[in-house]
């Protein structure tokens, strides 16, 4: 996600939200995606956000490796394996990172 974020740094300030991903399992963990701040930032750990998105960490590899992201977080959102709790916010974040 860093890497992903600096690259499109630019775009952040469209989104303008902190997303807290909540990653479950072996290899998984707590991130704070900031595209409020100046310059917008990844970093580990739990924050004040406006978008919790929590999933498993093999859901998460499967979403980073698939060819077709957007495809992929239907499946796992229709199927509750993807749990977001302002889906607007998260398809704006998921077009940002993944479009």
């Amino acid at each position: 996600a860093p890497g992903l974020v600096e690259k499109k740094k630019d775009q952040a300030p469209e989104v303008g939200a902190v997303f807290q991903f909540n990653i479950s399992g072996e290899g998984g963990g707590n991130w704070i995606v900031d595209l409020k701040s100046d310059p917008p930032g990844v970093r580990s750990g739990e924050a004040a956000n406006d978008c919790l998105i929590e999933m498993s960490n093999e859901d998460y590899v499967a979403l980073v490796e698939a060819p077709s992201k957007m495809a992929v977080v239907m499946q796992l959102f229709s199927t509750g394996k993807m749990k977001v709790s302002n889906p607007m916010l998260g398809m704006k974040i998921t077009k940002l990172l993944f479009g």
